[in-house]
């Protein structure tokens, strides 16, 4: 386990990255990332927020609707994004996706001047959404999001895609459709997440400059 003590620091700037599953959140928060330097940033990802299911079958595990906000750990969460706004670093869960559960391991994560929140539900849950200095949200079709989270989802969490469409069809999708899509509304920033992402990273950028009251000639970081 990673130590990292209480020490206190300026806050950071919360800018959360929403949409659905595979609108390509990690994606833009990495090129943000990018053009933000020198302003140091990190990214969080929410999923590692995911509840231990050690207690659970591993079959049992595997049938669960990760989709659904009582899967999230929100009060650490929660506590977690305060911690950094006021200057503090946390020690962030590591989930393991092959097992279904959290790992015993964490990693400590230190208030940088811009931290992006990326995850599905991050605009669901009222006590997020208050923490939160910006809100993106990622829209892209539906269809292009399955490709997706096909082609990731063999790749990387070496599933088939069989196994891959049944769960999408069955929670997956309804979730997007009952807590994902509708917090679109409540997003300070919409942007398309296919084709060509330049220009939304420049937006995306531009909120974060305007939010840091930064100044930058010819509009880069």
């Amino acid at each position: 386990m990673n130590r990292g003590g209480n020490k206190r620091a300026r806050g950071s700037r919360l800018i959360g990255l929403g949409g659905g599953s595979c609108a390509g959140k990690t994606t833009l928060a990495k090129k943000v990332r990018a053009r933000l330097l020198p302003v140091r940033s990190e990214i969080l990802t929410c999923d590692r927020y995911y509840k231990p299911l050690d207690h659970l079958p591993f079959e049992e595990r595997q049938r669960q609707n990760f989709d659904s906000l009582s899967m999230l750990d929100l009060p650490l969460l929660g506590r977690h994004l305060r911690q950094l706004k006021a200057g503090l670093s946390v020690e962030v869960p590591v989930y393991d996706f092959h097992r279904h559960t959290r790992s015993s391991q964490t990693e400590v994560f230190n208030p940088l001047p811009v931290i992006l929140v990326e995850g599905i539900l991050i605009f669901a849950s009222e006590r997020l959404l208050r923490l939160l200095d910006l809100k993106v949200y990622i829209d892209v079709d539906d269809d292009l999001r399955l490709a997706r989270r096909i082609k990731r989802d063999r790749a990387e969490r070496r599933r088939s895609p069989e196994s891959v469409l049944r769960q999408y069809f069955a929670t997956v999708l309804p979730a997007h459709k009952k807590l994902v899509e509708p917090t679109r509304a409540l997003s300070d920033l919409v942007i398309r997440g296919e084709g060509e992402t330049r220009e939304a990273v420049d937006r995306v950028v531009a909120r974060i400059k305007t939010l840091l009251n930064l100044n930058f000639s010819s509009g880069k970081i």
